[in-house]
């Protein structure tokens, strides 16, 4: 047995001495003799030697095959309980995003987060590392690293015994939920790219339907919505590029509240949510965004929370609605400023304010919202078996907002 030991030592330091070598044929055989040792009886006392030996800082001088060898060496170690070293491969990621070892350094991490042989905080630390720099690396590889990291947890966290009432749930299963919906909803608003977007949107509608009550959610994801209306109001199409892909998020976040009341639906809790909405509509809508985009929000929110079959399957429909709405009111503030009233004489404002156009008034002056849609909107606030009540808090709603004059008719007369 002594000397067996011997011999394994003899190998290991023949091995170490040779990563060293200045010939790259020796290094890369040592490397591939050191994968054989990890796989079999580990590195034994030579673990510390070892890490300090593996060259995994990107150095062009060595070919793409050895650095690969150096990168395989330094998971396998991972593996075997040298945790440590993931922050190796997390700041290569961050640094040199554009390396051709990046591919193969994000798949290392992927497959260790997948072995789950990570700490819990050590976990934590890495995934918010990743993800509060996403502007340093691949997008595609922050949201490839972020799927990995939320589907490989335990079974009961991604699929557990469901419960309709926040109180009945394990505080386990319900905080880390939380976090998932957190992290989701922070990689969306920073996702640039549609296809990552929808990824991140459909992610978060798993989440939300299989894991979390309704009732327990819907305040979250309007609050969500509206402040990515609010932040898309802000970039006013000054960035462009930044500006349609701010639509985009705001977009995927009403589908999100869709989801969330369809799911009530099934679990038969539309009331307890259409209830909430209607309680909040005043405090959510009043002063977080322009009176203009009001009408188109408001749209999205009560065909989500409506019991009408029919008018549920419009919200597509309200989707497209809203990305004009988005457009629209940008335009408008843009060419309704006070510079524009200074040196245009023929401002529409300035032009027929006495005259009363009805319906046709759209053709004389910048309207924010077409006759049409406003007409789909008085469709939907009465037809969608709302309560009394209900119609009454949107009539508060209504007050003091011109825009939203036609529905405050439809609701009075």
């Amino acid at each position: 047995m002594y000397v067996c030991l011997q011999e394994v030592s003899s190998v290991h330091e023949k091995l170490l001495k040779s990563l060293s070598s200045g010939a790259a044929a020796v290094r890369q055989a040592a490397l591939r003799g050191w994968l054989l040792q990890l796989a079999g009886r580990g590195p034994g006392d030579a673990a510390g030697a070892l890490r300090d030996s593996v060259r995994c800082g990107g150095d062009n001088r060595l070919s793409p095959h050895e650095q690969s060898l150096n990168w395989s060496v330094l998971f396998t170690l991972v593996e075997l309980g040298h945790s440590d070293l993931m922050h190796t491969a997390v700041d290569f990621v961050l640094n040199k995003p554009r390396h051709y070892c990046t591919d193969l350094v994000v798949k290392g991490i992927t497959s260790v987060l997948r072995q789950q042989v990570l700490s819990k905080d050590l976990k934590k630390s890495i995934i918010e590392k990743l993800l509060d720099n996403m502007k340093m690396y691949s997008e595609h590889h922050a949201v490839q690293i972020l799927m990995v990291h939320l589907f490989s947890a335990d079974s009961k966290l991604i699929s557990p015994r469901f419960e309709t009432d926040v109180s009945n749930m394990d505080p386990d299963v319900l905080m880390n939920s939380m976090e998932r919906i957190t992290l989701l909803y922070k990689v969306l608003k920073q996702c640039k790219y549609r296809e990552n977007q929808q990824i991140c949107t459909a992610t978060l509608k798993y989440f939300l339907r299989e894991t979390l009550p309704p009732a327990a959610t819907l305040s979250r994801v309007v609050i969500e919505y509206l402040e990515c209306c609010k932040e898309t109001e802000r970039l006013n199409m000054t960035a462009l590029k930044e500006f349609n892909n701010n639509i985009e998020c705001a977009i995927m976040n009403a589908d999100i509240v869709f989801e969330v009341f369809n799911t009530s639906i099934s679990q038969d809790q539309l009331p307890v949510l259409s209830g909430w909405i209607f309680e909040a509509l005043c405090h959510l809508l009043s002063g977080k965004i322009s009176h203009k985009l009001v009408p188109y929000c408001l749209l999205t929110l009560l065909v989500s929370a409506s019991a009408n079959a029919n008018i549920r399957t419009l919200h597509p429909l309200t989707y497209y609605i809203f990305r004009q709405g988005l457009h629209n009111n940008s335009m408008y503030m843009r060419n309704n400023t006070d510079e524009n009233d200074k040196n245009d004489v023929l401002t529409p404002s300035r032009t027929d304010s006495g005259q009363n156009w009805g319906i046709f008034g759209d053709f004389t002056r910048n309207t924010p919202m077409s006759f049409t849609d406003r007409r789909l909107l008085c469709i939907v606030a009465l037809h969608s078996n709302f309560s009394s009540n209900q119609l009454e808090r949107l009539k508060q709603l209504c007050e003091g907002n011109e825009f939203l004059g036609d529905l405050m008719r439809c609701l009075t007369e």
